[in-house]
């Protein structure tokens, strides 16, 4: 049995409960409580957020692939947005060469004047590696009899991650929501809570929440990982 603190929702060691007085105390915010209020809490927000969960079917842009003997979860990252950003880059990037090309041209032209424009040539370079990733590349989520691995393909990107099963307490779903001036959008994120409490992102930038969902919900039953309230958790 796993208790948390009512107050910061860490995970308690055993080290830090007293059964004999029923008192417990985070090493995280260093807050002292019962033991009694932290079970009840914990109790009151599993039936009030997971009691009732139907499964999450599998969403779009997900299929199932078997490689040697595991199961692998693919998300594949185009969209029709993505012809967007390709129209966007060939307008940028096109901008840049003329630029340069009648910088370079002019003999007159100061040197600062042809080094302004590097910035942008750098953010060129970043979002057009950007739009190509979203035309070719996939996430895989490997599901192993004993760890769970992530990996995103056939380009490099960051957030690569091969986790043991012994390290993981729980999977959960965060939302991030984003403001501008005019509107605001929710992106979700498929979190992980590991066994010394610390909690690490596991992946980002579902637009829809059953994706992390979905993917939340089989790593759980592959790893054997009974679902549970996370505080902050989504859905």
């Amino acid at each position: 049995m796993h208790i948390h603190c009512p107050h910061c929702g860490k995970p308690i060691s055993a080290d830090n409960v007293n059964l004999e007085s029923a008192i417990a105390k985070c090493s995280n915010c260093h807050a002292v409580f019962g033991i009694r209020d932290a079970v009840e809490q914990d109790s009151q927000r599993y039936s009030r957020n997971h009691s009732i969960r139907e499964p999450v079917a599998m969403p779009a842009r997900f299929t199932i692939e078997e490689r040697n003997g595991n199961r692998e979860i693919v998300h594949r990252w185009f969209t029709p947005s993505c012809f967007f950003l390709l129209f966007f880059c060939v307008f940028w990037d096109g901008f840049i060469v003329f630029l340069y090309g009648y910088a370079f041209e002019k003999a007159d032209v100061p040197w600062f004047v042809k080094l302004f424009p590097i910035l942008h040539v750098g953010a060129g370079v970043v979002l057009t590696y950007f739009t190509v990733c979203c035309f070719v590349n996939r996430t895989v989520v490997e599901l192993g009899s004993h760890y769970l691995s992530i990996r995103h393909e056939p380009l490099p990107w960051p957030g690569n991650k091969n986790i043991d099963e012994n390290e993981l307490d729980q999977i959960y779903c965060k939302e991030r929501i984003h403001r501008d001036e005019n509107s605001s959008r929710s992106i979700f994120e498929l979190r992980a809570m590991t066994r010394d409490g610390t909690s690490q992102k596991l992946l980002s930038g579902f637009s829809e929440l059953e994706q992390a969902l979905y993917l939340e919900q089989e790593i759980e039953n592959a790893l054997g990982i009974a679902d549970r309230p996370v505080p902050g958790s989504t859905g």
